[in-house]
């Protein structure tokens, strides 16, 4: 993804931040604020109007993180929740855990470790 893009990307996750402020802040309720009552800006909520942004040199040179964790559960890639619902029965974890692996109790979530490769 090109810096001009990520730009793009960047403004709307600050544009979506400041909404969720807005939303909390603007009458004390989880609703945001009417169209209306949003003062005007260069951009309209579309795409197209994003195209005219340009980033900032400013921002080019800054860094993003992302936080992330590679662990047993990144073997059925099932998400985070998968190494406690692979134990309820009826679970789409569990159901996807007996299909793949067998039963939990004959293949519990400390077996697949040796299965993480990066």
């Amino acid at each position: 993804m090109g810096v001009r893009k990520w730009g793009a990307v960047s403004l709307l996750v600050l544009v979506a931040l400041a909404g969720a402020g807005l939303a909390v802040a603007g009458d004390g309720k989880s609703n945001p604020p009417a169209a209306e009552e949003t003062a005007p800006g260069p951009f309209k909520p579309d795409w197209e109007s994003l195209k005219q942004y340009h980033c900032p040199e400013w921002f080019r040179d800054a860094k993003f993180g992302i936080w992330a964790h590679w662990t047993a559960q990144c073997v059925p890639e099932m998400g985070d929740w998968y190494a406690r619902q692979m134990y309820i029965e009826g679970d789409p974890d569990y159901r996807y855990h007996v299909k793949h692996y067998g039963h939990p109790s004959n293949l519990t979530m400390f077996d697949l470790f040796p299965q993480v490769a990066a």
